[in-house]
């Protein structure tokens, strides 16, 4: 008789395989689980684009566009960067569109002024800068790339874990 776990031949009247350890079956017995498997786990669903990796959860690009939008006068506190830069290709996509006649396109760029200066902002304090950064073009348009401190900082808690 050979072990079902391991392939090892058998003593006879052993109860326990000599070379895995693992139970033997009596002939016509159920089979026992031996001691060498840990308990069965099935992974949970997977939340696909709902779930990240530090715990919070992320929101679609419309989300947070809209997010953005409702938070217009908020200049403190930090925003990501899918917030900023989901905003900003929305709010441009949008003014494009608007394009079509120059007093939509004078009321688009009114409209979206104040959101983009917020979140543009709220940018700069999630890498840890002062708003005033904005002013300084290159180095602010740079700074939008990085990602953002890591846990809370002067300017607040890290959005990613809200």
């Amino acid at each position: 008789m050979f072990c079902a776990n391991c392939g090892k031949q058998l003593d006879e009247g052993a109860k326990f395989c000599a070379g895995c350890g693992s139970p033997v079956e009596a002939a016509g017995a159920p089979p026992v689980q031996s001691y060498q498997q840990g308990p069965s786990y099935t992974a949970p669903p997977s939340q696909g684009y709902q779930q990240t990796q530090t715990g919070g959860t992320q929101q679609n690009a419309w989300q947070y566009f809209t997010g953005a939008l409702k938070k217009y006068t908020v200049f403190q506190g930090r925003a990501r960067r899918a917030e900023f830069w989901w905003f900003h290709l929305f709010s441009e996509l949008i003014a494009a569109v608007c394009m079509v006649l120059p007093v939509l396109s004078i009321l688009a760029a009114l409209a979206f002024f104040l959101p983009s200066l917020a979140v543009w902002i709220r940018r700069m304090h999630d890498v840890g800068k002062s708003g005033w950064y904005i002013l300084i073009p290159v180095y602010g348009i740079i700074l939008c790339f990085y990602a953002g401190n890591t846990g809370p900082n002067q300017y607040g808690n890290d959005p990613k874990t809200v």
